[in-house]
């Protein structure tokens, strides 16, 4: 997410098909740390 500058808004649709609970965690984990650490700190909408 860095490379996007501008960013002001993430939405992010987890699909669990075939995945473990500990995946989607890590899955949205990942996310979340992301957009934390972006200089904008954008909107984050997880579902």
């Amino acid at each position: 997410m860095r490379h996007l500058p501008s960013l002001e808004r993430v939405e992010v649709d987890v699909i669990k098909k075939g995945a473990t609970s500990q995946e989607v965690d890590e899955a949205k984990a990942a996310v979340r740390a992301a957009a934390d650490d972006h200089p904008n700190r954008p909107v984050l909408r997880l579902r």
